[in-house]
């Protein structure tokens, strides 16, 4: 049977790092030692250093472009391929275990005024080449040894920091391997998630620090930018961040802004979450019953609804203002008279109508007092009669079973005519066993 739940696992690292290797593979006979043959093959593995493919690049969150209550939000991203984060090292002269190795990419998250060439934080960056990047003088980098001039002449994006951001916001050397996790599961619970096409194992980078909350006045929106920034190559200049000094002085001290090598980037809107917190809602909720006896209620009927009793509003009808239509003219918004409604989820069951006829229009389903506007009359079947008539109006299926389902070829008589007599002759349950 196949399995149903998901996997979590801290990395998943290849053995080979990017580079070139030669495979030998040779025998020799024990009878004679002289028969001896040898295979040589040479192959390259490589890996994504300056630049990331869309493919690679498979979920951003919070969604770029997005704006909502994201103050208790790890901004994270999800890579296409498993070994992504671990397929380097940070520093590229170090011979690091395997079992041991931290992820060579890190989340980074922005505010307004943080990213120096970005100052409103909607993920504005420095196209460049990897060439001019690492002979910048005027900024810390990453220093990445000798490259080929191909590297050299590749494209890239970077991004500048002042130091004081930097130290801010670069992960701790000794908390990278709890930024990034490996995530497996089958299609089916892929699918189920939302996650129909993401392959079965994926990487996952999350962001050490929290969105900006939304600030004065009245919860303004705050933008941010996250960055997912390359680590390799800068030793030297990460930040231990214990008692809040770098490890080392090249932490840009000097005043120099670090230069990062921005692999992707996208932009989101923090903003105040306009709904109570769901605890505070389900504690408002919790007391509300307890002091009605369970029931949902109205703390009263508004002042100006005549005929309406305590005791409809205890029962879960709702004032609500019904539109008048009077020598040709409509009511205007918040004129007309008041009704009662009572939706399906209201806490006290519904009575029986006592209908005998659909009628042929939401009219012929009120209570017969309901023109005396004096009386709050209940509406609720006459608007489930209004809201069934839409939605069958805009059914292909049911028009199509109409249709199919007419007994003669005579279509004499008007449409209301003929679908009243198809309803009463059993045309719902027809429906129903399509």
């Amino acid at each position: 049977m196949a399995s149903s739940t998901a996997t979590l696992a801290d990395a998943c690292v290849p053995v080979l790092l990017p580079g070139s290797y030669e495979i030998t593979a040779s025998y020799a006979l024990s009878v004679d030692t002289a028969a001896r043959e040898e295979a040589k093959r040479k192959l390259t593995v490589t890996a994504p250093r300056f630049a990331l493919t869309p493919g690679e690049v498979l979920r951003c969150y919070p969604p770029p472009g997005s704006t909502g209550p994201f103050s208790a939000t790890l901004p994270h991203i999800a890579l296409g391929r498993p070994t992504l984060p671990w397929e380097r090292l940070r520093r590229p002269d170090s011979a690091e275990d395997p079992a041991d190795r931290e992820p060579w990419l890190a989340l980074l998250v922005f505010g307004p005024g943080e990213v120096l060439e970005d100052p409103q934080a909607i993920g504005h960056v420095t196209t460049t080449t990897v060439r001019e990047w690492q002979s910048d003088r005027l900024s810390r980098h990453a220093d990445l040894g000798p490259l080929t001039d191909a590297e050299k002449n590749t494209p890239c994006r970077t991004i500048r920091l002042a130091p004081e951001v930097f130290r801010a916001v670069v992960p701790v050397a000794a908390g990278l391997r709890y930024l990034a996790h490996v995530r497996q599961a089958p299609p089916a619970v892929q699918e189920a998630g939302g996650l129909a096409g993401v392959p079965d194992a994926v990487s996952v980078v999350t962001g050490n620090g929290l969105p900006r909350p939304p600030g004065p006045p009245r919860g303004h929106p705050v933008p941010h930018v996250a960055h997912l920034v390359s680590l390799e190559g800068l030793p030297a200049v990460l930040s231990d961040l214990a008692g809040g000094t770098p490890t080392d002085a090249e932490g840009g001290v000097d005043g120099m802004p670090v230069r990062l090598l921005s692999l992707h980037a996208w932009s989101f809107v923090n903003q105040a979450d306009s709904h109570p917190p769901f605890a505070a809602t389900m504690a408002d909720l919790v007391a509300e019953m307890r002091a009605s006896g369970g029931l949902l209620q109205l703390p009263g009927a508004p002042p100006d609804a005549p005929g309406m009793t305590v005791g409809q509003l205890r029962e879960g009808r709702v004032p609500v203002r019904q539109a008048v239509t009077a020598a040709g003219k409509k009511s205007a918004p918040g004129d007309g008279v008041w009704r009662l409604y009572r939706g399906p989820l209201s806490a006290v069951p519904a009575t029986d109508p006592g209908l005998t006829d659909i009628g042929r229009a939401a009219d012929a389903v009120l209570p017969k007092d309901a023109g005396d506007t004096d009386l709050a009359a209940d509406i609720s079947h006459a608007d489930a009669w209004s809201l069934g008539r839409s939605l069958a109006l805009a059914s292909a299926d049911i028009f199509s079973t109409i249709d199919a389902a007419h007994p003669a070829p005579d279509r004499s008589g008007n449409a209301s005519d003929r679908l009243g007599a198809m309803v009463r002759g059993g045309l719902a349950d027809r429906c129903a066993s399509r």
